[in-house]
C-alpha cells in the first residue's frame, strides 16, 4: 500500500511539474523529438533564404572604368570606328610628307590618320587632325592647326587670333595653368596650357613677320593630349 502511495505522490508532482513549465513556456523536449524538430527549423530556414536570395535583385556588376574625354565627346582610346561615326563622311586620310612621317615615328602615331580637312571656330579655319598610336590604331592626340599668309596690312590680326581663342578656352576650362609670351629671332610666340578630367590642352600661336617680298607667316594650333602620353606614362 506504501509503495502505491508513494508511486502515486510521485506522478502527481511530475504531473504538477510539467503543468508549472508548461505554463512559463519552458517545457524541456526529449532530445528523441527534438532533433526532428531542429532538422525542420533548418530545412526551413534553407528554404527562406533561398527564396528571400531568388526574390532579391542580383547586385550591379562594376561598372567598367570609363576613358577620360578627349575630344568633342571622343574618349582617349576611341577606335577609328568611333571617329567616323562622330563625324562622319567628312573625314579624309591624312597626307604625310617625309618630315611629318619621321616625326610620326618618333611620336609613335600613324601618320594616315583621319583628317577633317576644314573645322571652323570662331572663323579660324583649321585642319583638324585625330593622331593614332602605330600598334593598335587608337586615338592618342587631337590637334588643330591654323596656318595662313599675311600681307603687310594684317600682320597685326595674328594676335586677335590668339585672344579668341584664349578667352574660348578660359571660358570651357577655367583659367590656364601656364602662360608665355616669347620674341625669338624675330618671330612672336605665344603659348597657353589647360589641365582638366585628364587631359592637356595647349595653345600655341605664332607669327613671322614679312622677309623681303615674302609674306608673314601666321601659324596657330591647339593640340588635346592625355596627361599619361609619352614618357609621362612610364612615370
Amino acid at each position: 500500500m506504501k509503495a502505491i502511495f508513494s508511486i502515486y505522490r510521485y506522478a502527481t508532482a511530475a504531473l504538477a511539474t510539467v503543468f508549472a513549465s508548461a505554463v512559463v513556456g519552458q517545457v524541456e523536449t526529449p532530445a528523441a523529438v527534438a532533433a526532428p524538430a531542429s532538422a525542420a527549423s533548418a530545412a526551413s530556414a534553407a528554404s527562406a533564404a533561398s527564396a528571400a536570395s531568388a526574390a532579391s535583385p542580383s547586385q550591379p556588376a562594376v561598372a567598367a572604368v570609363q576613358a577620360p574625354p578627349a575630344f568633342q565627346g571622343l574618349p582617349w582610346g576611341a577606335t577609328e570606328a568611333q571617329i567616323a561615326e562622330r563625324f562622319g563622311n567628312r573625314l579624309v586620310p591624312g597626307d604625310c610628307d617625309a618630315a611629318q612621317r619621321a616625326q610620326a615615328a618618333r611620336d609613335g602615331e600613324r601618320c594616315e590618320g583621319p583628317v577633317l580637312p576644314r573645322y571652323d571656330v570662331a572663323g579660324i579655319a583649321f585642319v583638324l587632325r585625330f593622331h593614332l598610336d602605330v600598334e593598335e590604331r587608337r586615338l592618342v592626340r587631337v590637334s588643330l592647326t591654323h596656318s595662313a599668309d599675311r600681307n603687310r596690312g594684317e600682320e597685326p590680326r595674328w594676335t586677335d587670333h590668339h585672344r579668341v581663342l584664349r578667352r574660348l578656352l578660359v571660358q570651357r576650362y577655367g583659367s590656364p595653368e601656364h602662360t608665355d609670351l616669347q620674341h625669338e629671332a624675330g618671330t612672336a610666340m605665344a603659348h597657353a596650357r589647360w589641365r582638366h578630367a585628364g587631359t592637356l590642352i595647349e595653345l600655341s600661336s605664332s607669327f613671322q613677320p614679312r622677309d623681303g617680298a615674302a609674306p608673314g607667316r601666321e601659324l596657330v594650333q591647339i593640340v588635346y593630349q592625355g596627361v599619361q602620353r609619352g614618357e609621362a606614362g612610364k612615370l
